[in-house]
């Protein structure tokens, strides 16, 4: 899991660096019909969602 994270931010950060400019608001709002994104948003909302949880109990 941490090469897979460690090598998806490499990947991210190098297409990030090849922009001429940042995307605008709705190009990212029409990248939520990819469902690689769906998918790695749900994992990320799922993450928080553990982490909130925790710390509510301590």
């Amino acid at each position: 899991m941490g090469w897979t994270a460690g090598n998806a931010v490499r990947m991210a950060n190098a297409q990030t660096e090849a922009l001429e400019k940042p995307p605008g608001l709705f190009q990212l709002i029409s990248s939520l019909n990819d469902p690689d994104v769906r998918r790695s948003l749900h994992f990320f909302i799922g993450t928080m969602r553990i982490i909130g949880r925790q710390m509510k109990n301590n």
